[in-house]
């Protein structure tokens, strides 16, 4: 049975994932958060390249939600003037 990542499973995890990602040293990290250097190593190599592609993945779904929003409104808008210019008989405003 595989063992646990003690980083994945640590409280802080979040923290120690940014301080490795801003290239930090794997001895000031251990000793931040009262884990080892070798285990640093490991979840570096192993885990946190697929934490940052699920972090990607997330950022591209939210920035295509933020895309839609700004076609719905652009939408919206559109729909509005040719409403008025149709009220107002006289289209080449729309």
């Amino acid at each position: 049975m595989p063992r646990i990542c003690t980083v994945c499973s640590h409280i802080d995890r979040r923290a120690i994932d940014n301080a490795l990602i801003a290239g930090d040293s794997f001895r000031k990290v251990a000793a931040r958060f009262d884990t080892s250097t070798g285990a640093l190593q490991r979840h570096k190599g192993d885990h946190l390249p697929a934490n940052l592609a699920k972090a990607h993945d997330a950022n591209e779904v939210a920035h295509g939600d933020d895309l839609l929003d700004q076609v719905r409104s652009l939408q919206g808008k559109a729909l509005a003037i040719l409403t008025k210019a149709e009220a107002a008989g006289d289209l080449r405003g729309a």
